[in-house]
């Protein structure tokens, strides 16, 4: 009857180790899973970083291009009134027409500082986005190093 109850203790142990190391590998079945998605979810991030850039970088050179334009474009017309100053009529209604040209251009310099700035805010939303996941992703190989360890104890 000993014997009975000790090989019955020794199934139960069996069968609760078994329990144990079934858990186990699900759980790390599914910390593997959570990596896999975080690393995706960083590399999505960085994606997006790096469209992000290069819309800023994108925007800024339009505003450059476009200012450099419209400058070259009213110093041309300055010049142009400046040689037709005895036709007076055209002369007034070039300068009208330069002046909305003027307004239109100024509209769009601040259209492109406004979006440059959003872009930027965004820019630095998914860095810090990015390094949160990084973080998270870090602490979820320590996790794996720690049951690695304890599993080898």
């Amino acid at each position: 009857a000993m014997a009975q109850t000790q090989l019955e203790e020794v199934r139960q142990a069996k069968e609760q180790a078994e329990r144990v190391a079934q858990e186990r590998e699900e759980e790390a079945a599914g910390l593997r899973q959570a990596a896999i998605s975080r690393k995706t979810q960083v590399e999505t991030l960085s994606a997006q970083q790096q469209t992000l850039e290069q819309e800023v970088e994108e925007a800024h050179q339009a505003q450059e291009n476009h200012a450099h334009t419209h400058a070259t474009a009213l110093a041309a017309a300055q010049k142009q009134l400046e040689e037709d100053a005895c036709r007076r009529k055209e002369s007034e209604k070039r300068a009208s027409s330069l002046e909305q040209d003027l307004v239109v251009a100024r509209r769009a310099m601040e259209e492109g500082k406004m979006r440059g700035t959003a872009l930027a805010a965004s820019l630095q939303t998914s860095a810090e986005e990015v390094a949160a996941l990084r973080a998270a992703q870090d602490a979820l190989a320590a996790g794996k190093e720690e049951d690695a360890v304890a599993r080898k104890k």
